[in-house]
């Protein structure tokens, strides 16, 4: 099975890579020739056949014990957008214009940053970042003139109605949608 049929992509379709290592030689501590290493997509059936495969052979030749390391490294991915692995990759959240902080502004009670993007109709979403390690943070986002406000968290990921007044937990973001 090739690699890219159980490699997660990007929403371009574009696999995803994880650094590779830099332990040895001028070259690869310069960031050159490190062997980048694919990332499996941990959904896969595919995947999920080999690594049992895998595991089965362990069991075969009565192994007294196995080396367990970085086999379930992911990199960067949260989702993989391959429309060919067995199931429903995740939809874009939004399509829109990035405009920076312009068009919205956020308060909260703790460390975060914000984004804006509008789409080609004049829609909002407005994208908040808890980036504190420990302690949720309340944050407010405020809109000109708003029309219907939902909110959609990688916790809760089904967008629902939101007053723009939202909890977000520490290293998480909410992505508040005007509908």
């Amino acid at each position: 099975m090739r690699s890219q049929a159980i490699s997660p992509t990007d929403p371009y379709r574009i696999p995803y890579e994880q650094g590779g290592y830099s332990y040895y030689t001028p070259t690869q501590l310069a960031g050159i020739n490190n062997h980048r290493r694919a990332v499996m997509d941990f959904l896969s059936p595919g995947y999920r056949k080999i690594a049992t495969q895998e595991f089965q052979k362990l069991l075969a030749l009565g192994a007294s014990g196995w080396l367990f390391d970085e086999n379930c490294h992911h990199g960067p991915v949260k989702y993989s957008f391959a429309p060919d692995h067995g199931y429903t990759p995740p939809a874009w959240l939004w399509d829109a214009e990035f405009r920076d902080t312009l068009g919205a502004k956020v308060s909260a009670d703790g460390p975060h940053r914000y984004s804006v993007f509008v789409t080609r109709a004049g829609k909002r979403a407005v994208v908040v970042v808890n980036q504190g390690r420990e302690k949720s943070v309340t944050a407010r986002v405020q809109l000109p003139n708003p029309g219907r406000l939902v909110v959609a968290t990688p916790e809760q990921p089904d967008a629902r109605p939101t007053s723009g007044t939202l909890e977000i937990p520490p290293r998480s973001a909410a992505v508040v949608m005007e509908q």
